[in-house]
């Protein structure tokens, strides 16, 4: 009996693919743009009684994205806006301010081991008993960059006991 080319072909291969084929894992990606766009009158943008500026018109655009991704081995968050101001008299400089947030959790072993990296770049009060960021626009504030890796593990020595250093 000559088992030729076409068997091959009908049986043999097919069974192979079926065999060796992986399986394959979706992915969820979310990208959502946003804008705000804001015009606000101060009277005293120096924010001080000795050295005052005087009244300015302040223009905000704040053009921003976040994104969203998860994989069965890791899921990213992202934020990302840019403020700009303008004054519109001048008395001050216009300025870009970048804020970003984002974390993601990798999964080294499935339900295991995993590795929780986040960053976050804002602008901050340099007062810590008087957060300054909601009252003013740049008084006695600084930009500040945390960055986090926190390891962690989930241990089960026993089906009714859970672990979990890091």
């Amino acid at each position: 009996m000559n088992l030729g080319p076409r068997f091959l072909m009908l049986y043999v291969l097919p069974f192979a693919a079926v065999l060796l084929a992986g399986s394959a894992r979706a992915a969820e990606f979310v990208l959502t743009p946003s804008i705000t766009i804001s015009e606000e009158f101060n009277d005293n943008i120096a924010e001080d009684k000795q050295r005052t500026l005087g009244s300015e018109f302040i223009t905000r655009a704040i053009p921003g994205l976040a994104v969203h991704y998860a994989a069965p081995f890791w899921v990213w968050d992202g934020i990302y806006s840019d403020e700009y101001r303008y004054y519109d008299l001048n008395k001050r400089k216009s300025e870009n301010l970048p804020n970003l947030s984002t974390k993601t959790k990798l999964t080294l072993i499935d339900q295991k081991a995993f590795i929780d990296i986040s960053d976050i770049y804002s602008r901050v009060s340099l007062d810590q008993s008087i957060d300054t960021t909601k009252n003013s626009l740049f008084y006695n504030q600084s930009d500040q960059n945390v960055f986090t890796i926190s390891p962690n593990f989930i241990l089960r020595p026993m089906s009714n006991l859970t672990l979990k250093p890091g």
